[in-house]
C-alpha cells in the first residue's frame, strides 16, 4: 500500500483515519502497528500502514514508532541515557528538545499539505487539532 501525497483519496482516507481513531490509546495505536508487521511479516514502513500521518503526529518519528510497538531495538543512544540514572538531566533537555522539533514539523507539515493540495489538505490537517 504505497501512497501519495498527492493523491486526494489519501487525504480522505487519512482524516478517516485520524477521526476514528482520535480516541484510541497509544497502546491502542502501537497494535495497529504491531498487527500490520504480523500481516507483512516484517517490520512495515511508514507507507505500509494506513494512518501513519496521524500516528507520526501522536506518537512521534516512525522509528520511535516501531520501538515503542515492541518491532525494533532501541536506538544505542537512547537505550544508553536510559540506563543511566545520573543523565537525567540530559533525557529532559532532550526530550524538550524533541518537543520543539515535533512542533516544528507539525507547523512545517502543515505548510506543506497547504501549498501542495490545498483545500483537501485541511481533512487531515483539522483532524490534529
Amino acid at each position: 500500500m504505497n501512497y501519495s501525497f498527492d493523491d486526494d483519496d489519501f487525504l480522505k482516507r487519512e482524516a478517516d483515519f485520524a477521526r476514528i481513531h482520535q480516541n484510541d490509546s497509544d497502546e491502542q495505536l502501537l497494535q495497529l502497528v504491531y498487527n500490520r508487521a504480523i500481516e507483512l511479516g516484517r517490520n512495515p514502513n511508514k507507507h505500509d500502514v494506513e494512518g501513519f500521518v496521524y500516528l507520526k503526529s501522536r506518537l512521534g518519528p516512525w522509528p520511535v514508532i516501531l520501538e515503542r510497538a515492541g518491532l525494533k531495538d532501541v536506538g544505542r543512544r537512547r537505550s544508553s541515557i536510559e540506563k543511566n540514572g545520573d543523565n537525567e538531566k540530559q533525557l529532559l533537555r532532550q526530550n524538550g528538545m524533541a518537543k520543539q522539533r515535533a512542533e516544528q514539523a507539525k507547523k512545517v507539515e502543515k505548510m506543506l499539505f497547504k501549498k501542495k493540495v490545498g483545500k483537501s489538505s485541511r481533512l487531515v490537517i483539522n483532524n490534529y487539532k
